[in-house]
């Protein structure tokens, strides 16, 4: 049975450090386990919605200067967000309705610069899934490495689109590179994918349904890395606070947060066979289902971190590494869990190797034990 393994790293603007943060430790532990290859290597799909999709971009497309390297690590994208992440939100523009209050020049740019202007889709060292939004059509669009048409757009195009979330920027403009270009390349106003949801993992493991990945010849796994949740309840909502048609004013958060947590539930509903492996924010890890759990979802609420998602300044960073330590903490029985499964151990009884007692002892080339072809008269001091 080949396993698969799939990445997916939620949006959430300066949050997504928390989601790095775990993939820093993820990267610790992997290198104890034996496994220190570039992170592209251990996932063969990695998906990202908003600023995770910047995220994903940076692990899993080539380095412009060395393509046989990735255009970053997860030490790298900690110390871009923690020291340069104000070229992301920076360049406000005049107040326009439906448009962000930041210009994206900044943005184009390190995007280019760090990801090349012609590296495309197609390109990515692994699988990359990018969830957006088409306004022209309005329907989600969500660029695959794989797919036919989508994996012939520009990577840097795609990032942006992902991270063009209307209440910070402006609409991407993006080529579609794989139309009839005689009149000109026709340009796609995309936006934020989070606008459908901020969780792109459901996208992920409908493009994983398309390669075949979740038939019988497959073990699939998922890590899910979310951006923290707000920790305050929701405030209840009377009729005298009621919008427009008696629609509930809520802040964008908690509509994020409603639009995210329903891809949890389900993905563990369709993968884990415990469904009480979920409390909301992570899953559980117990003696029992740990060999058993396909689905590994990692998040925690924010005691110290702003929520907003452009909150660039050096305080909030530092509260959000402090969340995220903590997170780390409260999540440390299921990263070891997942790197287990990641990375099997050896086997260690007769039944594991596939012998039988006879076997091991006396195998094919005469009394000798197959096991570390060790005399028979050691086996008992050795086992």
């Amino acid at each position: 049975m080949s396993l698969k393994c799939i990445l997916s790293i939620d949006a959430g603007g300066m949050r997504c450090l928390i989601g790095v943060a775990v993939l820093m430790e993820l990267e610790k532990r992997l290198a104890k386990a034996g496994r220190t290859e570039p992170l592209f290597k251990c996932f063969d799909m990695i998906a990202g919605a908003g600023m995770g999709a910047l995220v994903v971009s940076g692990l899993a497309f080539p380095n412009p200067q060395d393509r046989t390297r990735p255009a970053s690590d997860p030490q790298g994208i900690m110390a871009l967000m923690c020291s340069e992440n104000r070229f992301i939100f920076t360049g406000e523009i005049p107040k326009q309705p439906g448009i962000g209050p930041y210009a994206p020049d900044a943005l184009d740019a390190g995007l280019k610069h760090h990801l090349g202007e012609k590296t495309k889709m197609q390109d990515a060292l692994t699988h990359v899934v990018i969830p957006a939004f088409d306004l022209q059509s309005r329907s989600p669009m969500v660029f695959s490495s794989f797919d036919r048409v989508t994996s012939q757009f520009y990577a840097w195009q795609a990032a942006r689109a992902a991270a063009a979330d209307p209440c910070y920027f402006p609409p991407a403009m993006v080529e579609h590179l794989a139309r009839d270009r005689q009149r000109g390349t026709p340009l796609l106003p995309l936006i934020h994918g989070g606008t459908v949801g901020d969780d792109p993992a459901l996208a992920a493991y409908v493009e994983a349904v398309r390669l075949g990945w979740t038939g019988d010849a497959h073990e699939l796994l998922v890590l899910s890395l979310g951006s923290g949740m707000n920790a305050r309840p929701a405030a209840t909502v009377d009729m005298a606070n009621l919008g427009a048609h008696g629609t509930p004013l809520v802040s964008p958060e908690l509509k994020r947060e409603e639009l995210t947590s329903p891809v949890s539930y389900q993905l563990n509903a369709l993968l884990n066979a415990d469904s009480r492996a979920f409390n909301g924010r992570s899953t559980r890890v117990t003696p029992e289902n740990r060999q058993k759990l396909s689905y590994f979802r990692i998040n925690g609420y924010l005691e110290k971190g702003d929520s907003a998602a452009d909150s660039v300044s050096e305080d909030n960073v530092a509260r959000l590494r402090d969340d995220a330590a903590r997170i780390i903490a409260e999540n440390s029985a299921l990263l070891d869990a997942f790197v287990e499964r990641l990375t099997p151990r050896a086997p260690r009884t007769l039944a594991e190797l596939g012998l039988t007692p006879e076997a091991a002892l006396f195998g094919r080339e005469g009394k000798t034990s197959v096991i570390r072809n060790l005399p028979v008269m050691d086996l008992d001091r050795t086992w």
